[in-house]
């Protein structure tokens, strides 16, 4: 298996797979499924998924196996396979992570909305690393019209990513959506202050500055 990887790492998958073939034992999962990735990377999909179905039909409750079929089928654009085989794994390792979040996404791609919020809190909940699943999970709260939900994400990600400036972006597009013009405006001036050099971020705050001075002009002629 070591050979093998040093042989995909040089670029020759070919021989990886050569390699990989000589060494094939039945119940060698580790060396299958490398073989399946080889395949997928060499011939594509359409010849890795036929293999790699074999392989789960013999390890019905690996994950592992779960998470590349549910990545063949999204890529195939047939979601609910790409869905069903995620929620298997799941099933087994209700915690992980990346197979959570993969679920949201198609769930939210195919409509499943309450399907996506679930999948994807329980990323969240199980201490998300990284940004998506409050993306994710934000935009389907607005898709659902269900604002004060995303802004509610949008802040828990805020303390978890305190660094980052895409959730004070995300909670002003969503407070002018709301024609909360002010707090549009608190959160451009907090994201341009940890992002100074943000030329995007820099005109929205301009542009949303100026909306506010029209509308209290308005307000003082009323």
């Amino acid at each position: 298996l070591l050979i093998s990887r040093s042989m995909v790492k040089m670029g020759n998958l070919s021989r990886a797979l050569t390699i990989l073939d000589q060494a094939l034992t039945e119940g060698s999962f580790p060396i299958l499924i490398e073989r399946g990735k080889l395949i997928r990377r060499l011939y594509g999909n359409e010849a890795a998924l036929p293999f790699l179905q074999d392989i789960e039909q013999k390890y019905p409750e690996n994950v592992e196996i779960k998470k590349h079929l549910s990545e063949i089928y999204f890529e195939n654009n047939q979601m609910e396979d790409a869905l069903r085989a995620a929620v298997q794994g799941i099933r087994f390792d209700p915690q992980n992570y990346e197979l959570n979040v993969f679920a949201g996404k198609v769930a939210r791609e195919i409509g499943q909305l309450d399907n996506a919020v679930y999948h994807l809190s329980n990323a969240i909940n199980g201490g998300a690393n990284s940004i998506e699943p409050y993306v994710l999970l934000g935009e389907v709260y607005k898709e659902r019209r269900e604002f004060s939900k995303a802004i509610a994400v949008y802040h828990e990600a805020i303390k978890t990513f305190p660094d980052d400036e895409v959730f004070y972006v995300l909670s002003a597009a969503l407070f002018k959506e709301c024609k909360d013009f002010q707090g549009a405006e608190n959160m451009l001036r907090k994201a341009e202050r940890i992002n100074p050099n943000d030329l995007d971020i820099k005109k929205q705050l301009s542009s949303m500055i100026a909306l506010n001075l029209i509308h209290s002009s308005q307000e003082v002629l009323i």
